[in-house]
């Protein structure tokens, strides 16, 4: 079961979540963007979320300061959470522009807000999974690129469910997460996004 935990922490561990949900919304969706704005985009993605934060885990954990990248101590956890919100404004402002990427700037901005609402609860001594946050977020976007684009993304939708029960199971297995800690995570996640959808549609009406 450790083994398990520890394989999906990896493959849903937060420096994903940006590239999974731009493969996400470009295999989903038909944008006319130049070949080399996209490949820039995704070179600058790749470098801002994924190839930094790791160089960083290195180090800290060379330091000693974090044990696990899969389990971090409550009191370091704040601080983590500023790191990861200060790379996704970066990344919605610098590279998924609102001008260029607008649904990928949206996705980016609500996973930080999502975030930001995890760090005001662990000020209140209520610990949420980010873990759980982010598959919550990935799924509402996934149902809002459904209803807004109305194309069948069923399937896809199912299967981040159940990948958010194997997400959830795994925190609660490898650290004191609780049910009720990783399903406020989820739905604090999902409702950030589906709140885009409410926005959007309202501008639209109001145009």
């Amino acid at each position: 079961m450790k083994y398990f935990a520890t394989v999906v922490s990896f493959l849903f561990h937060p420096i994903w979540f940006p590239a999974y949900g731009s493969i996400i919304f470009f295999l989903t969706t038909s944008i006319y963007q130049p070949a080399d704005e996209i490949k820039s985009m995704w070179t600058m993605l790749v470098s801002v979320s994924l190839v930094a934060p790791t160089l960083v885990y290195a180090i800290i954990y060379m330091f000693n300061w974090i044990k696990s990248p899969f389990k971090i101590e409550n009191e370091n956890r704040k601080w983590m959470l500023y790191g990861y919100i200060s790379i996704l404004l970066v990344i919605a402002l610098k590279i998924t522009t609102l001008d260029s990427f607008p649904m990928l700037y949206f996705y980016m901005m609500q996973l930080s807000i999502s975030c930001f609402l995890v760090v005001l609860l662990h000020f209140l001594k209520f610990i949420i999974s980010i873990f759980t946050t982010l598959i919550g977020g990935i799924t509402g976007f996934t149902v809002f690129l459904s209803i807004f684009y109305q194309m069948d993304l069923t399937y896809l939708i199912i299967l981040w469910v159940i990948i958010s029960g194997f997400v959830a199971s795994s925190r609660m297995y490898l650290t004191a997460q609780t049910l009720l800690s990783s399903l406020i995570g989820w739905l604090i996640g999902f409702t950030s996004q589906m709140m885009l959808f409410l926005l959007l549609n309202n501008v639209h009406h109001i145009d």
